[in-house]
């Protein structure tokens, strides 16, 4: 589940895009991710009630999720960075 999830996301690129736009959409269409596979929350779910106990023992969850980690990273870093403002 975890790779369909994802496999969707490796399509979707915001990076370079207007920080505060980039977070939208992402928040958008990961909600429609879910929406699209309802069955998802469910996993979640039972993965947070277990503080993620199954998955800190798969070996491919951390290559699945550490390019949605970095896109996000960047996007944080071009929204905290100072606008330059012409005098």
């Amino acid at each position: 589940m975890y790779e369909t999830l994802r496999a969707g996301q490796r399509d979707f690129a915001i990076r370079g895009s207007d920080p505060v736009e980039a977070m939208r959409r992402l928040v958008a269409h990961t909600f429609s991710a879910l929406v699209e596979h309802a069955d998802a929350i469910a996993l979640l779910n039972d993965e947070n009630l277990h503080k993620g106990r199954h998955l800190r023992r798969s070996r491919r969850i951390r290559a699945l999720y550490d390019p949605l980690v970095d896109t996000i990273r960047e996007v944080l870093r071009c929204g905290a960075a100072p606008v330059y403002l012409p005098p």
